[in-house]
């Protein structure tokens, strides 16, 4: 795994050629931490040896939910479902409840397969890697922690789009671009990008929502 020395001092960010980049002053080897996850945000100026395709989520699979009650958005004896006609009478006082059970399930299924191909993926680059997961007492391994987030941010989009919350289906779906491109530089040791990776919204690239499509891709001009 890529190693980075604890950073005594960072000097003022430069620009050059487009990009910031930051000064750092090391310590001695015994120091030395592994990378932190917002490392692999971005590409830090280095020549890119692997293009990756952006991940592919089967939500047209997923069917459209309809509430099947309203609740008061207020706590204690206020909570209590009441009627669709009472909710409009209501000022908007009431969130919609949905029964997620059947998008909950798809979302579990695409993930199992999804996180058995990630560690495969490690697995290529590290053969004596060791998956290690956070508990409450001790912290996991930074692959681990990629992984974590990707998954909410997967399962989250799975629900936006059955409930066509389409301002969250994008939300979700920049975030997934953001880690998933993570986690491949985090294996890969940084220098991965996208096909394309122009016209892929996620953090390192962004891209106006009213110029990308709700899938995190730029619209055609």
């Amino acid at each position: 795994m890529v190693r980075l020395m604890i950073v005594q001092k960072i000097s003022k960010q430069t620009l050059t050629n487009g990009m910031y980049k930051h000064v750092l002053y090391r310590l001695p080897s015994p120091y030395s931490l592994p990378l932190p996850y917002p490392y692999h945000l971005r590409n830090h100026g280095q020549s890119t040896i692997m293009k990756i395709r952006t991940l592919y989520i089967p939500l047209k699979e997923t069917k459209a939910i309809q509430p099947v009650s309203y609740q008061y958005a207020g706590l204690g004896r206020n909570q209590r479902k009441v009627s669709a006609y009472q909710c409009r009478k209501a000022c908007g006082r009431q969130r919609k409840v949905y029964d997620e059970t059947e998008v909950t399930a798809q979302a579990d299924e695409f993930w199992t397969r999804l996180e058995k191909r990630l560690i495969n993926f490690a697995l290529k680059y590290n053969p004596s890697y060791v998956v290690r997961r956070s508990t409450v007492a001790t912290r996991g391994d930074e692959l681990s922690d990629i992984r974590h987030d990707l998954m909410m941010n997967v399962k989250r989009l799975f629900k936006a789009y059955a409930k066509r919350q389409w301002k969250w289906v994008s939300t979700y779906a920049v975030n997934v671009n953001t880690t998933y491109l993570a986690y491949h530089r985090a294996v890969a040791g940084g220098a991965v990008d996208y096909h394309d990776g122009a016209n892929v919204a996620h953090r390192g690239n962004f891209i106006a929502p009213r110029e990308r499509t709700v899938f995190g891709k730029r619209k055609a001009s």
